[in-house]
């Protein structure tokens, strides 16, 4: 569960720790209640990024996640590549956005979250070449500093056989993140602005009651009332 299904209002839901021990502390039954602004559901790199935006904009952020830590899911399992070379407008402006961070992270906020400037460097067939320049003019339309290599120029950088080749290219900001120390980060900005983490807390369902939206316990793992995940109430 690490999409973030964020509601941007205020809210209400039952009180209980944000788990600052430990990710995998489940959250002790209480009888107040909290009031949220944003509810995010999912605690991979995404929530948690988006927990510590909202949060550090003054909004009371509460993060919901079925598994017992963060980056426990799809994050976790990713190779972490990041680069800008895509063929899409959307994708290309995402990372035009994210990369720079990554870049930065130990400078802006003093953790180093593996960012590795590795470069990519694509290798394309005759059949394909003339769609990939024209993905190459776009990335560099919007920004994206991509390289373009002939077949000797690429071989020149990495070891290989050129034959079949039109040419390649390069993304010099490309490169890897370490998935968990990045998810970590984001996570320990995030509760330092005030942004409640509950772990072992899947979300079932989402209704809306009185104006309100309310996220309900379920599916595999959900416990009662006694001992861990419960009813939040979300945003208007």
């Amino acid at each position: 569960m690490e999409g973030p299904a964020a509601a941007a209002a205020p809210a209400q839901g039952p009180g209980g720790p944000s788990l600052s021990r430990s990710a995998s502390d489940a959250p002790a039954h209480r009888s107040s209640r909290a009031t949220h602004d944003v509810l995010v559901i999912g605690c991979g790199i995404v929530g948690a990024s988006c927990a510590w935006h909202l949060a550090s904009r003054g909004l009371r952020v509460v993060v919901l996640e079925r598994e017992a830590g963060p980056a426990m899911g799809s994050t976790g399992r990713s190779a972490a590549g990041v680069r800008v070379q895509f063929t899409s407008e959307a994708n290309i402006r995402l990372s035009l956005h994210s990369l720079p961070v990554y870049r930065a992270f130990r400078e802006r906020h003093g953790v180093d979250v593996g960012y590795r400037a590795l470069g990519y460097l694509l290798l394309v067939p005759p059949e394909r070449w003339e769609a990939h320049l024209q993905a190459v003019a776009l990335q560099r339309e919007l920004g994206a500093p991509v390289q373009v290599l002939t077949p000797a120029e690429a071989a020149r950088r990495v070891p290989l056989e050129t034959a079949g080749l039109a040419g390649a290219t390069l993304g010099p900001w490309d490169g890897i993140i370490d998935p968990h120390l990045a998810t970590m980060a984001w996570v320990g900005m995030a509760r330092a602005a005030g942004a409640e983490f509950r772990f072992s807390h899947p979300v079932g369902t989402l209704e809306r009651r009185a104006g309100l939206w309310r996220a309900s316990p379920g599916g595999a793992g959900a416990v009662g009332p006694d001992g861990g995940a419960r009813g939040v109430d979300v945003l208007r």
